[in-house]
């Protein structure tokens, strides 16, 4: 790469002006105080004493993120890439100084690697997951596999690339949704869904909510299956109060409708039961108390069912309600 022979630091406010016209004065201002203080405080001394350094380059041997950033952002801005006279840029400055802002920013905007900047990459832990980061990313696509990009997230919560890469990952996990919809078994389903809520921890909010809008068919699927299990067991040994705690907690959706009008038609049989066990009799104070009790909860609860067969039970439950009254007189 070309080396380039750059003004000093007594020359920077020349520089600014020269370049940098229709900048805002305050930004400016601001910039020059921060040039100022490094020239007052000698932070550029010592073994650069005898190099001529960019604005940039002075940014990143102390660290200055905000004014590394403004720089990059000025009109006038010099090659990010640049070199002294001494073979350093920006990039191997923030590595030897251990400038870690500095340096993942200038990582982000599109630093070169050069070969002083990989030598302090490789003895840093630090500089290396930076650095790692923006490499794995590069290296991401909507062909990549779902589990690569699990491991990115995990990898790097949070991270400055996590978004970008969330971009490719949404036509991957959709695929992944659609195979597990047609063909996933409950444990596969329940890994996954499990797997993805962990991103929460790992991605912003406004992704995570993505997330959860493409699961809605897989949770809906598990939750008739995990539903009709729940029936099944009942069926077993159905009694009165486990059914009305069954249709009381069911959210009846598809499949799950035909199930609340088993459950429903079954606490019916067991109320009669009950109540008929002698045509004739009047009920015990236990029975109508119960059997009442039941079937006043269930009108309530179906009467405001968006579905009509569950509307249909309702009314039902009403004749029947008045049926135990009346034997009861």
């Amino acid at each position: 790469m070309k080396k380039t022979t750059f003004i000093g630091l007594s020359m920077i406010p020349i520089f600014f002006m020269s370049g940098c016209k229709n900048f805002h004065d305050d930004i400016l201002k601001a910039d020059l105080n921060r040039f100022d203080y490094l020239q007052d405080t000698g932070s550029v001394q010592g073994r650069y004493t005898s190099e001529e350094l960019t604005p940039l380059m002075s940014a990143a041997y102390v660290n200055d993120f905000a004014l590394a950033k403004a720089l990059i952002k000025m009109p006038a801005f010099i090659d990010i890439n640049s070199l002294s006279a001494n073979s350093d840029s920006a990039l191997s400055i923030a590595a030897n100084r251990k400038s870690y802002d500095v340096f993942k920013y200038l990582i982000q905007v599109g630093a070169k690697l050069d070969e002083k900047s990989i030598a302090q990459i490789d003895k840093d832990p630090v500089l290396k997951k930076i650095t790692n980061e923006r490499e794995e990313y590069l290296s991401l696509s909507e062909n990549s596999s779902y589990e690569i990009f699990i491991r990115f997230f995990g990898n790097y919560p949070n991270g400055y690339y996590s978004s970008v890469a969330f971009d490719k990952f949404v036509p991957v996990l959709q695929e992944k949704i659609k195979f597990l919809e047609n063909k996933g078994s409950f444990d596969e389903i329940d890994i996954f869904i499990k797997e993805l809520k962990k991103l929460k921890k790992t991605i912003n909010s406004k992704n995570y909510t993505i997330i959860k809008k493409e699961l809605k068919p897989l949770i809906r699927k598990q939750y008739i299956a995990l539903t009709n299990k729940e029936f099944k067991e009942i069926y077993k040994n159905p009694t009165i109060e486990k059914l009305e705690q069954f249709l009381h907690d069911t959210i009846f959706i598809g499949e799950t409708v035909e199930l609340g009008e088993k459950a429903s038609l079954l606490i019916i049989d067991l109320i009669l039961k009950e109540a008929q066990s002698d045509v004739k009799s009047t009920l015990s104070e236990n029975q109508k108390a119960k059997s009442l009790n039941s079937l006043q909860r269930l009108i309530e609860k179906y009467e405001n069912s968006q579905e009509k067969e569950l509307k249909d039970q309702a009314v039902l439950f009403k004749k029947l309600y008045k049926t135990i009254l009346l034997k009861s007189l």
